[in-house]
């Protein structure tokens, strides 16, 4: 009787914990993939897997193997696909391997000492890349764009010797900076303004940079286009 009650005992919370931290890691190198369709698939396929531990909670000796298994594949893949990036999941796979041993029911101080190790090591490897990942795709998402883009003729427009008399005519009317710049086969200036620019003073602006020689159309720059 003893060996079944040792056989349907659950993971401990602990563990549960340290566990699920391995799964939330992960998340975040998957939103900044997202807009990828081959980093996607990639960080889902391989990914899932770490998932595994969760679905046996009930079974204490059958989570710690998920636990180790899934932990040692995540090692290896991690070190065989650093090219590809593979290499951000590594924290995931150190949390599995210390959740598979910290079990205060059987190494009380080996338990605690895991314990604190990964509660902090999923704190770092969660809250660090979502904090790199929201600067650098979330806010500027939805960030207030303060710049015009003036899409220029690819015969005549470049301004690769005039940019300096386009910039001090613009900043005049309000802009900071005007650069010209290059993207998805497109020549353009992109001219930048403060945000406590006025209404009346951006159309201003905006009707200014229409007029440049070369210049085809004026619009708004998308906060994730401009810089």
């Amino acid at each position: 009787m003893r060996v079944v009650a040792v056989a349907a005992e659950r993971a401990h919370r602990w563990q549960v914990g340290l566990a699920a931290g391995a799964v939330l890691a992960a998340l975040p190198w998957l939103a900044l993939g997202m807009h990828v369709t081959l980093v996607v698939v990639l960080f889902v396929f391989c990914g899932l897997p770490l998932a595994v531990p969760l679905l046996v909670l009930h079974r204490r000796e059958a989570f710690v193997r998920a636990c180790v298994g899934t932990g040692l594949t995540f090692v290896l893949l991690a070190v065989v696909g650093f090219m590809l990036g593979l290499f951000v999941l590594l924290p995931s796979a150190v949390l599995l391997l210390i959740a598979a041993r910290a079990d205060p029911r059987r190494r009380l101080v080996e338990a605690r000492v895991l314990g604190v190790a990964g509660a902090l090591l999923a704190l770092g490897a969660t809250i660090g890349p979502t904090v790199f990942v929201w600067d650098l795709v979330v806010a500027p998402a939805f960030a207030k764009p303060h710049a015009y883009r003036a899409l220029l003729d690819p015969e005549d427009g470049h301004y690769d010797r005039g940019i300096g008399d386009v910039q001090e005519l613009l900043r005049g009317f309000g802009a900071t900076d005007v650069v010209e710049l290059s993207g998805d086969g497109i020549d353009f200036l992109e001219v930048d303004f403060p945000e406590g620019l006025s209404r009346r003073e951006r159309a201003r602006l905006k009707e200014k940079a229409a007029q440049l020689p070369g210049v085809e159309k004026v619009e708004l720059c998308g906060a994730s286009d401009c810089w």
